[in-house]
């Protein structure tokens, strides 16, 4: 898993073409370090002077002059081994006509991917985050970016949007989010925290292309309301033979939220708590008591209490039925 770049062939002195012949080409690694190069119709490139096997070495370039030919081998996230081997081949493909403002040796590409790069938006810091879902007013904005070919940030740039749903959208300035790329990895981590919005319905998109070309736009919405609100207090399975989960979504931030659990009496058997950050929230019950005892068929309830200072503390009651 290693890369071979660096191919530079020289043209002839009339212009057409060059002293490359066409052929299919085998990099074979004699040592970990070291490879010979040998093509099918060719044979081994060999020394001009004395006719033995030319050698190259992993992370130095290599050169053969009566081709006009100079590539560069560097290893991937493991070494080579003796008997790994990559192949290419040369032969005409068109011919290209650009311009650029950039000095100095330009490689020219061919591939057949075109697959674009895969674009995973998070929104705040919330594990089951959903595209519509709410968050908080200053929400941790991130990407995953995956290609295996390879990403290009550096020539094209990456594309961060923000804006109203179906509305005008104000591009994030590159200084404004971080990047994060390991070395010898085909993943890009992108880190935004974002100032303080208003409360209303967001949409964001992200652009990206791979090394050959392939663009896609990836797109989330979130919404930022101005009050706290609890929605859609459920629990499944229900009836449940061991555990249940109970889920609920905030509309913003709280200071607390608790789950107490109650015989059909009423007498409490479990408190659970979670974070009460905005969206929306899972919490588990194993169907034990506090002292991790499992118990007896039948109903329960379960008392959601969410508080936030200066507000009103919203409850609510949930009915659930234990039955195996």
């Amino acid at each position: 898993t290693g890369t071979i770049s660096y191919i530079e062939l020289h043209r002839l002195e009339t212009g057409a073409g060059t002293i490359m012949p066409e052929d299919q080409w085998i990099v074979f690694f004699l040592t970990d370090t070291e490879f010979q190069i040998e093509g099918e119709r060719t044979g081994v490139l060999r020394s001009a002077s004395d006719g033995t096997p030319l050698r190259g070495t992993v992370g130095q370039p290599f050169s053969y002059s009566p081709y006009g030919l100079r590539l560069q081998l560097t290893h991937g996230e493991n070494p080579f081994a003796p008997g790994d081997r990559f192949r290419f081949e040369t032969r005409p493909v068109g011919t290209i006509r650009a311009t650029t403002d950039r000095l100095g040796p330009i490689t020219l590409v061919y591939s057949d991917d075109t697959v674009p790069p895969d674009i995973q938006l998070t929104i705040g810091n919330q594990q089951h985050f959903v595209s519509g879902d709410a968050t908080d007013p200053e929400p941790l904005i991130g990407a995953t970016l995956t290609d295996p070919s390879g990403l290009d940030y550096l020539t094209r740039p990456l594309l961060l949007e923000l804006g109203r749903v179906s509305g005008e959208y104000e591009r994030i300035a590159p200084e404004a989010y971080q990047l994060t790329h390991h070395p010898g990895s085909n993943q890009l981590v992108l880190t935004y925290p974002s100032p303080e919005l208003e409360p209303r319905e967001y949409e964001l998109r992200l652009t990206a292309s791979d090394v050959h070309g392939n663009t896609d736009t990836k797109r989330i919405t979130f919404r930022v309301h101005d009050n706290l609100q609890m929605l859609s207090f459920l629990n499944y399975p229900n009836p449940f033979p061991r555990k249940t989960t109970l889920t609920c979504e905030l509309t913003a931030p709280a200071d607390s939220l608790i789950v107490k659990i109650y015989t059909l009496s009423g007498r409490m058997i479990r408190e659970l708590s979670i974070s009460a950050t905005p969206g929306f929230l899972m919490v588990e019950w194993d169907g034990r008591d506090a002292d991790g005892v499992e118990v007896a068929n039948g109903v329960y309830y379960a008392k959601l209490q969410i508080k936030r200072e200066g507000e009103k503390d919203i409850t609510e009651i949930l009915k659930m039925m234990k039955l195996r």
